[in-house]
């Protein structure tokens, strides 16, 4: 019954939902193992800065449709700035892993020009390596980009040493 599915990974549907303690932002994913759902769950004070967007799940699946050697697409919008940065992801990845991590198209009818200035605030990782200070501090210190300054950091226990050597 699997050989006449359709080979691919589409995402399909996201929804936020909120209630006293937390917000969940779902995705509804169709692939060839069926339907399934990713979220990314937050503190309900953070509501307001999730939004429903492609543009979240779109770096989550891409390596799984890799992997998987299948086509990724969306009729949801996805934004401009992400659709030009995944050639280069899906390149290192390829060149991380030849064997197992394959080039994919990626079917997207609807790439769109989407606004910072929408945002109500806008976060970083933060892992506490030289990366993270300087998306950080690159502001405070005159250097331009294309995207806004954070107003958050999301703290990244285990990035720049493992877990195991962590004294908290």
């Amino acid at each position: 019954a699997n050989k006449h599915r359709c080979k691919r990974m589409k995402l399909v549907h996201i929804q936020k939902s909120c209630d006293t303690k937390t917000t969940r932002l779902t995705a509804v994913i169709e692939s060839s193992q069926g339907t399934n759902e990713v979220w990314f769950e937050y503190p309900a004070e953070f509501a307001d800065f999730i939004r429903e967007d492609a543009d979240v799940f779109i770096p989550v699946m891409l390596p799984v449709a890799m992997a998987e050697n299948t086509p990724l697409e969306t009729s949801l919008p996805v934004s401009r700035a992400l659709f030009q940065g995944l050639d280069e992801f899906q390149d290192i990845f390829h060149t991380w892993h030849p064997q197992t991590m394959h080039r994919v198209e990626l079917r997207f009818p609807q790439i769109v020009q989407k606004k910072h200035e929408q945002a109500t605030a806008t976060a970083a990782f933060f892992s506490g390596g030289v990366d993270s200070f300087y998306t950080a501090l690159k502001r405070r210190y005159g250097v331009e980009t294309a995207c806004p300054a954070p107003t958050h950091l999301l703290y990244m226990r285990g990035v720049e040493s493992p877990l195991s050597q962590d004294s908290n």
